[in-house]
């Protein structure tokens, strides 16, 4: 099991700036649907808020990167 860092930084409703160990990333949407653009590329994602249940769907770009 690896070591893993994620810190997110809320700009304002609906926008997130993420700095983990892969890189900066942003969010942008709400709670259980957003779009993320970072080093892993674009995807959409789906959850459950509050109980740890999602689904992200890659967009293109470098998924797997």
């Amino acid at each position: 099991m690896g070591l893993r860092f994620r810190k997110s930084l809320r700009l304002f409703k609906g926008v997130a700036l993420t700095a983990s160990t892969a890189g900066v990333g942003l969010r942008l949407g709400v709670p259980g649907l957003n779009v993320s653009v970072g080093p892993s590329g674009k995807a959409l994602n789906l959850g459950v808020p509050g109980t740890g249940v999602g689904l992200r769907v890659p967009l293109g770009g470098r998924e797997g990167a």
